[in-house]
C-alpha cells in the first residue's frame, strides 16, 4: 500500500517522480545550466582543496568529492536551507572567512552574489583565500525574480562582473550567459505550477517564499488536485521543448544570469 504522504507528493509534484532527472535539468534551465557549469570542472590534482562559498544545502559536495577535491564549505548563520544551519566548515560572513591567505586551489560560489550587500568585498576575500593561479567559479542571476528575501540585493551584467574581477586582482575572466530568451521563457513556464501551488498550499504566490502549509482556500484544494497534477506535468514538458530551442538565440541579451571563471594572479 502506498504511503499517503508519498502519494500526496506525487500528486502535487508528479514531474519530480515521473520524469527522468536529465529531462528535468533541461526543463529547468536555471538549475540545469548551473549544474552543467560545475559538472564541467576538471578533476582535481592531488591534494587540491576546494571551498564551496555560500554552500547552502551542499548541493555539489558529492560531485566535487567524486572529482577528487578535498571539500570545505562556508555559509552565514541564517543560511536559507534551515536543515544545513551550523553544519558548514565555516559558519561566517562570506567577506570574512577565518582561514589563512592562499589556502584554496578552487573556490566555487553559485547563485550567491546577488544576496550579498557588498559583492566587491566578497571578490576581495575570494582573491585573498585563493592560492596564486587558483580558480574562481561563480554563477549569479540577471533576469530572475526576487528570492531569499530580504537578502536579495543585486543583479549583474557581464560588465559588472568584469569590473569586480579586475578591481579585486583576478585575471581577465571568462564569462558566459546562462541561456538566452528561450531558456528564460522555459524557466517562467516551469515555475508557473509552483506559483499556483504556493497560492493553494502556502497562502502566498511566491514559490521562493515560506513553505509552511497554510491552506488559503481549503475548500477548493481537493477539487483542484487533478488540475495541479496535469499542470505540473504539462509545464515541465512544454518548458523542456522551449528550452531545447535556446540555440536559436545567439545574442543572449535575455539571459537568466552568467557563469564566470577567473584565476588569481
Amino acid at each position: 500500500m502506498i504511503d499517503p504522504k508519498v502519494l500526496g507528493k506525487i500528486v502535487v509534484n508528479p514531474s519530480n517522480y515521473l520524469l527522468p532527472k536529465g529531462f528535468l535539468r533541461r526543463a529547468d534551465p536555471e538549475r540545469g545550466l548551473v549544474d552543467e557549469f560545475i559538472s564541467n570542472l576538471e578533476n582535481a590534482k592531488p591534494g587540491s582543496l576546494l571551498l564551496d562559498a555560500g554552500a547552502g544545502n551542499f548541493r555539489f559536495q558529492k560531485l566535487l568529492e567524486s572529482k577528487g577535491y578535498t571539500y570545505e564549505s562556508q555559509d552565514f548563520p541564517e543560511v536559507f536551507d534551515e536543515v544545513s544551519r551550523g553544519k558548514h566548515t565555516y559558519v561566517c560572513d562570506i567577506t570574512d572567512i577565518p582561514v589563512e591567505s592562499s589556502r584554496f586551489d578552487i573556490v566555487i560560489c553559485t547563485q550567491v552574489l546577488e544576496h550579498l550587500i557588498d559583492p566587491r568585498a566578497a571578490f576581495n576575500e575570494f582573491f585573498r583565500i585563493l592560492r596564486p593561479g587558483g580558480t574562481l567559479l561563480l554563477t549569479t542571476n540577471f533576469l530572475f525574480p526576487i528570492h531569499g528575501a530580504p537578502y536579495d540585493f543585486f543583479r549583474f551584467t557581464t560588465y559588472g562582473l568584469q569590473h569586480l574581477c579586475s578591481a579585486s586582482g583576478f585575471s581577465t575572466p571568462l564569462i558566459a550567459p546562462r541561456g538566452g530568451f528561450f531558456a528564460l521563457t522555459a524557466k517562467i513556464i516551469f515555475d508557473f505550477p509552483a506559483i499556483i501551488k504556493s497560492w493553494l498550499f502556502f497562502g502566498n504566490a511566491n514559490p521562493h517564499g515560506p513553505n509552511k502549509i497554510e491552506l488559503k482556500h481549503p475548500l477548493i484544494v481537493i477539487p483542484l488536485l487533478p488540475l495541479v497534477f496535469f499542470l505540473d506535468l504539462t509545464c515541465s514538458l512544454l518548458s523542456f521543448g522551449i528550452s531545447s530551442l535556446d540555440f536559436l538565440d545567439r545574442k543572449r541579451r535575455f539571459t537568466l544570469g552568467y557563469a564566470l571563471r577567473a584565476n588569481s594572479k
